[in-house]
């Protein structure tokens, strides 16, 4: 199998299946425990999820390579947006995931 046809399908598997699992997994378990971890996983699952799929979603994506220099820079913008989106989501995810694992859970 082609490398640059495995790196596209695991990029749009871990952006369309993994992330919304993840936020769906997140949100259940705020509404079900009500703790602080569980809004900011799935929060922060969200926020990565959309950031994620924006820039999957841009049909200029897919030329990047061969267009790059010759895209607007308001796409440029977007897409750089969308990807501190992204990151920023991942990190809140990992922090609401810490401290459902290791802070004190209410009964």
């Amino acid at each position: 199998m082609d490398n640059q046809l495995l790196l596209k399908v695991l990029s749009l598997l871990y952006s369309f299946v993994s992330l919304p699992a993840l936020a769906i997994a997140g949100a259940t378990y705020f509404f079900k425990f009500r703790t602080n971890g569980g809004m900011l996983f799935g929060g922060g699952a969200a926020l990565a999820a959309i950031g994620s799929m924006y820039n999957k979603l841009i049909p200029w994506q897919n030329f990047l390579s061969e267009t790059q220099y010759r895209l607007p820079d308001w796409v440029h913008l977007t897409m750089s947006i969308a990807l501190t989106i992204h990151l920023i989501g991942l990190n809140i995810m990992v922090v609401g995931l810490l401290m459902m694992t290791f802070g004190k859970q209410k009964v």
